[in-house]
C-alpha cells in the first residue's frame, strides 16, 4: 500500500547542509502496521510528512498502491491525501466549535459527500469507536481519550488506504493509551488500512506487525 524507496532528506541553513536521513526504504501492506521508533530529532516526523505527501524527499520515491508520486503535481498529491490518507496526531486537533459528529464529517464533506450522507457515515464511524452517545458533544465536553477516539473515527471515516499516526497515544495516561492502541489497530485491520506510526511508546510499537528504528544523525 505504501513504499518509500531510498528516500533522503536534508535541510540547508546558511550554506550548512544537515542530513535528516539518507537512503531510507520501507513498506507497509494493506491491513498491516509498521511502528517507527527512535530518539527525538532523528527524523521520524519528517519521515511521516514525506509518507503523508506533506513534504517531498530530496531523493528517492514515494509509492502509494504501487504508483510512484515523484512527478505528481501539488494538486494531485492533495487529491490523494483527501481520498486515500487519514491522519492521527498526538493532539486530537478537533475543532472546538463543532460537535464530535461534525468533526468526523469533515473528510467526507471535503470529498464531496452531501451533509446528510456525511452525517450518517460519521455517526456510524463514532459508533465503531464506542462513542454512540457522545456524537453531539463538543470537544470541551469530552475526555482526552474520547477526543482521541473522535480523531480515529475522523481519520477512518472515508475508508482511507493509509493511516499516518504521529504519537497517537503520547498525550494520554497509560490505561487510556492502551485502550486507544487496541482500538486503532483493530480499526485499521477491520478496514484493511495500512498503518504507519511514529511512537516513543515501546509497548505500542511491540503491538505493530513490524518496527523500524531510526537513530540520530551524526551531523544533526
Amino acid at each position: 500500500m505504501l513504499s518509500l524507496a531510498s528516500i533522503s532528506k536534508s535541510y540547508k541553513n546558511n550554506n550548512v547542509v544537515t542530513d535528516v536521513f539518507k537512503d531510507v526504504s520501507l513498506s507497509v501492506a494493506a491491513g498491516a502496521s509498521l511502528a517507527v521508533t527512535g530518539p527525538s530529532g532523528c527524523g521520524k516526523s519528517t519521515l511521516l510528512h514525506i509518507a503523508g505527501l506533506l513534504m517531498r524527499p530530496d531523493e528517492g520515491e514515494v509509492l502509494i498502491e504501487g504508483k510512484a508520486l515523484e512527478g505528481a503535481s501539488d494538486a494531485a498529491r492533495t487529491k490523494i491525501r483527501k481520498e486515500k490518507l487519514g491522519f492521527i496526531y498526538q493532539f486530537h486537533h478537533l475543532l472546538a466549535d463543532m460537535t464530535a459528529k461534525e468533526n468526523v464529517m469533515i473528510p467526507l464533506l471535503l470529498n464531496g459527500k452531501s451533509r446528510a450522507k456525511a452525517a450518517g457515515e460519521a455517526q456510524a464511524s463514532l459508533e465503531n469507536v464506542g462513542l454512540r452517545e457522545r456524537s453531539h458533544h463538543y470537544p470541551a465536553q469530552l475526555s482526552g481519550g474520547e477526543c482521541q477516539r473522535v480523531a480515529i473515527a475522523r481519520a477512518l471515516v472515508h475508508r482511507p488506504k493509509l493511516i499516518i499516526a504521529d504519537e497517537p497515544t503520547g498525550n494520554l495516561d497509560p490505561e487510556t493509551a492502551a485502550a486507544i492502541s487496541h482500538l486503532l489497530f483493530e480499526q485499521c485491520r477491520q478496514y484493511q488500512a495500512a498503518l504507519l506510526m511514529v511512537t516513543h511508546n515501546m509497548q505500542l510499537a511491540a503491538m505493530a506487525d513490524a518496527s523500524f528504528a531510526m537513530v540520530a544523525s551524526r551531523n544533526a
